[in-house]
């Protein structure tokens, strides 16, 4: 068995699970206007950030404990993951080295600026200045090498002196719930005692944002709605979530990965199957026969990939299943997303502690769509259940799905 033994946030509602939790089971928001670059001329104006403060705090703190050789651990995915993986990593209460690190962190912005500074090495213009490239080009390739979608993991494994396995599983917004599959893998293949696991997304940059406005998947209401008939986009977010789990019991609710599923639509290089047939059977996988209580979905506000996901949700579990998005709250964590929705799934199987057991509403959702059919929360329950399902659906139909449960 895979046991969850610690849980770690820092989002737009807080630096902590606990704080994020408590705001999120308040229906409350982190969505607010961008305020860090100008967004005139943007359909989207809104996103849900971290508070600089946060980030800056925690990488002034680092950097007096253990100076960095260069300005790359100044990266906020690094700063913002060092953040959740410390508090999962405190609650714990391991003793072991042997501790893989897998951290879904592929929206890092650090690739914009990187193609930038290539174009910039190679003269910046139309034709390709060899001379100048090759002057100017290894310099910008050093800087590169820190600033990858492994960096997030390595800098956790470094940070705490781990010498388990690393990843960085790259599935765009499924990536942060595929570095839990990879996590369980590698505890059940004996490479590891532990494993944190995670995703992070820092995706508040001007050309990720406006790669996504320009795609037309932001909401120019500025208000993300999943599964609501009004629904006009996502709103981008950016925060950080780690898990860590081990092979032993933890002393607090016994809580487990009971099952997982992973699978690929092949329908379209962005759009999902209008059907969700593998996302069905993706959660088919996960479930294992066994039945769930409470689903944290991918939900991000789209008209196809809502759609799609409810009517897969639908066939398996009809009106009988409560369904909960935290993109309502907390925005799209691309590579994260997946992350920040298995917490949620936790927090519904727990009880005792911080842990409440409660199941967080779809914070936007106000009428119901007939082409997303489905038991939507508008409000928070205050009941733990037994087992949980959390979806996590990226572009191209990349599907992954985890079951947990909690164990009496």
């Amino acid at each position: 068995m895979t046991w969850v033994r610690g849980v770690g946030c820092v989002s737009a509602l807080g630096p902590d699970w606990t704080t994020t939790a408590d705001r999120l089971a308040a229906g409350a928001t982190g969505v607010s206007r961008v305020e860090r670059f100008d967004v005139r001329g943007f359909d989207c104006q809104t996103g849900a950030p971290v508070c600089s403060k946060t980030v800056s705090a925690e990488v002034q703190r680092r950097n007096s404990e253990r100076p960095p050789e260069d300005g790359a651990m100044l990266e906020p995915r690094v700063a913002m993951t060092w953040l959740a993986a410390t508090e999962a990593w405190a609650q714990a209460g391991l003793d072991t080295q042997r501790v893989g690190v897998f951290i879904g962190a592929e929206s890092g912005f650090a690739r914009y600026p990187f193609a930038f500074d290539l174009s910039r090495a190679a003269g910046g213009g139309r034709t390709f200045d060899h001379e100048a490239f090759a002057r100017e080009g290894e310099a910008v390739m050093q800087r590169a090498q820190h600033s990858d979608e492994l960096r997030p993991a390595a800098a956790v494994a470094a940070r705490f002196g781990f010498d388990g396995p690393v990843g960085a599983p790259a599935m765009a917004c499924a990536s942060g719930l595929a570095a839990v599959v990879e996590g369980v893998r590698s505890i059940a293949a004996g490479e590891c005692d532990a494993a944190i696991c995670g995703g992070v997304g820092a995706g508040l940059d001007p050309l990720l944002f406006g790669a996504f406005d320009r795609l037309g998947a932001l909401s120019p209401s500025g208000v993300a709605r999943p599964f609501d008939r009004r629904r006009d986009g996502f709103v981008l977010g950016e925060g950080a979530a780690c898990v860590v789990l081990g092979g032993t019991r933890g002393p607090s609710t016994p809580v487990r990965v009971a099952g997982w599923g992973r699978g690929l639509d092949a329908h379209h290089l962005t759009d999902p199957d209008p059907d969700g047939v593998v996302a069905e059977a993706t959660m088919r996988t996960a479930l294992g026969g066994q039945p769930v209580q409470y689903v944290q979905a991918h939900g991000t506000a789209t008209a196809k990939g809502d759609s799609s996901e409810a009517r897969a949700l639908y066939r398996l579990f009809g009106d009988d299943v409560p369904i909960g998005s935290v993109k309502g709250a907390l925005g799209h964590w691309i590579a994260g997303a997946g992350a920040v929705g298995l917490l949620c799934a936790i927090e519904a199987v727990s009880s005792g502690g911080t842990a409440r057991g409660r199941q967080f509403p779809t914070v936007g959702f106000e009428q119901a769509d007939a082409g997303c059919p489905g038991w939507h929360l508008r409000e928070t329950r205050d009941a733990s259940v037994q087992a949980a399902l959390v979806n996590a659906f990226g572009f191209g139909g990349g599907n992954v799905s985890v079951r947990v449960e909690r164990v009496s």
